[in-house]
């Protein structure tokens, strides 16, 4: 029989405590009780973090006299929770059993509320399941390496030299003193992966990491963070370290959305920003949830009461997740404008939801544009500003929007798509034959010799799309230069091994490259300028700017309207060359997007 829950006098501001009143270790036995309070007397309790584990194999626990099923993860946190003196936890805020999960009504005030309970907590406990031999060496490394350099941070002649030294000396310990795999291990545990621990770890007052009877505080963990992030630049220029920067990628891959804000027991740490909770969490790919709706629902807690505000929290059947990323994205575009929708791309989910919605819950991938993808660095739209009008009223059922803009052209021919991998034995070959493809796309094209020459002496752009890791490209960065060697314009030296020569010259300039998942093509404009779009961009496609927009973008003309297709680069049209040249010719257009 189910436990039943007497009802909170108001979801709103009452939440429901925990206590554990016995453990018999000799039966097996957990007894908690409940008691309910209001977060506006503030109670002094402590939350749990953790992830509830596979419900296939539940264990038993008393509640109020009732058994409950639990998972084995939480029972096992529980056992440990018991451990405690009642001094430290006397009273434990834990999601499955402070929330009656079936009552939808409940779940969605509640989750409003995890916000303010888990910055309301004394405490807060990151339970990440029961030790190993790993697991222990990796949390003791972990705290060894953040107070270290937070006392290096602290010096008064802190700086990248100072900092350079000490990477190098941990790194040097790497082989002996020091395990990478043992720390890659504790961050492959599921609880990094859970999107609800995000907000769970940022908002705490106070924070420790539990692995078994072991603990270490969390913010020693988040300082060894800053370190990774030193050895990641250094070990990235130096390649006796190759292992290791696999090893530090991977983990700092999996905790990038960790990273925000001052952190535990700071008093100080600030809101997420709507764009930046959604952000670092569809970057690191990494978080999950039961319901694909908590993948939106989970980081609210993060942002200030007028974000979360404007995205309901509704666990009915008729609030899918096709509907919370529609109001997201709709969101994010009135905040941002059109820039936004350089994240849109093809998923599972977009058949039920309108074009130009973004799906934030998958991985995602380095595209042209973006906020985070060098947007900044491009003016396509020359300067013009993003205003919010009353084209942009669109409803999930209603979903058109209108953009005002200028049609740059449609796309006259496409090249293909390069699909090998580094992996591949004939990963050089087909990175030449995409270029001398690309070189004989724009070359086939048009016939006036000096703007040909001109555009050919600068089609290494294209793959770039005229980026490198952090600025614009430079001829004098190398990429021209790798260009030519990848097409095989520039010979190896003698007595040198060609593929080896040539993989390692050229890697700067593939490293940054927006190849993978695009597709070249040319435009029908007078320049015929190439460029490089979605992998799914066709001939007749047509390629915008909308105002605001720092990036062109490709669409597709239907019926009602125009399909958004996918940010894209265009040669001479990226820095607003054009811009006002086509609004003088043509004027502004309201482009109708569905």
């Amino acid at each position: 029989m189910a436990f039943t829950y007497q009802p909170l006098q108001d979801s709103r501001r009452h939440i429901r405590l925990l206590q554990i009143d016995g453990h018999d270790a000799a039966a097996d036995r957990i007894s908690c009780s409940i008691v309910h309070d209001s977060l506006d007397n503030d109670p002094e309790f402590t939350a749990l973090s953790y992830v509830w584990g596979d419900p296939s194999q539940p264990r038993t626990i008393l509640l109020q006299g009732q058994e409950v099923n639990v998972t084995r993860n939480l029972y096992f946190a529980l056992e440990r929770l018991a451990k405690f003196p009642k001094s430290r936890v006397s009273q434990l805020w834990i999601d499955a059993l402070c929330i009656n999960q079936a009552d939808d009504e409940e779940k969605g005030h509640q989750v409003q509320l995890m916000g303010t309970i888990y910055s309301s907590a004394t405490q807060v406990l990151i339970w990440l399941g029961p030790a190993d031999d790993a697991s222990v060496d990796a949390l003791r490394q972990l705290g060894l390496l953040g107070t270290s350099f937070e006392d290096v941070e602290a010096r008064e002649d802190s700086g990248p030299v100072v900092r350079q030294a000490f990477v190098k000396t941990v790194l040097d310990l790497s082989g002996t003193r020091i395990n990478f795999a043992h720390i890659q291990s504790l961050f492959k545990r599921p609880w990094w992966t859970r999107v609800w621990v995000v907000q769970e770890a940022l908002l705490a007052r106070q924070a420790y990491v539990l692995v078994g009877d072991h603990a270490q505080d969390w913010k020693h963990i988040r300082r060894a963070w800053s370190a990774f992030e030193w050895m990641i630049l250094y070990v990235d220029t130096d390649p006796e370290y190759r292992p290791v920067y696999e090893v530090l990628s991977d983990v700092y891959f999996k905790i990038a959305h960790f990273t925000h804000g001052d952190g535990p027991g700071s008093g100080t740490r600030k809101s997420m920003s709507l764009f930046e909770a959604v952000f670092y969490s569809a970057a690191s790919g990494a978080v999950q949830s039961t319901d694909p709706r908590d993948r939106i629902y989970g980081l609210l807690g993060l942002l200030d009461d007028r974000d979360r505000a404007r995205i309901p929290v509704d666990y009915s059947r008729e609030m899918t997740l096709e509907k919370i990323l529609f109001f997201t994205t709709k969101a994010l575009i009135e905040d941002h404008g059109p820039d936004v929708l350089s994240y849109r791309r093809t998923t599972s989910l977009s058949a039920g939801a309108p074009g130009w919605t973004v799906d934030w819950t998958v991985k995602m991938i380095s595209t042209i544009g973006g906020f985070n993808f060098g947007s900044n660095h491009y003016d396509a739209s020359n300067g013009r500003v993003w205003s919010l009008s009353t084209a942009f009223d669109a409803t999930f059922e209603n979903p058109t929007i209108r953009l005002s803009g200028v049609v740059v052209g449609h796309v006259k021919k496409t090249g293909s798509i390069l699909r090998s991998t580094a992996d591949s034995p004939s990963y050089i070959q087909d990175c030449k034959s995409w270029l001398l493809e690309l070189e004989d796309l724009v070359r086939s094209n048009f016939e006036d010799g000096a703007a040909k020459e001109e555009i050919v002496q600068n089609v290494w752009r294209v793959p770039i799309a005229d980026m490198g890791l952090v600025e614009r490209a430079k001829p004098d960065d190398g990429f021209a230069e790798a260009y030519r060697i990848l097409t095989e314009a520039v010979k190896p030296p003698p007595d040198v091994a060609q593929g080896d020569w040539i993989s390692s010259e050229t890697w700067p300039y593939r490293r940054v490259w927006k190849v993978y998942g695009h597709r070249a093509f040319v435009l029908d404009t007078a320049e015929e300028a190439p460029g490089l779009g979605p992998d799914c961009v066709c001939p007749g496609d047509m390629v915008v700017i909308f105002c605001g927009s720092h990036v062109p973008f490709v669409v597709r003309e239907n019926s009602q309207g125009c399909s958004l297709i996918g940010p894209a680069y265009a040669y001479g049209y990226m820095d607003g060359e054009a811009f006002e040249d086509i609004v003088a010719k043509h004027g502004l257009r309201d482009i109708q997007l569905c």
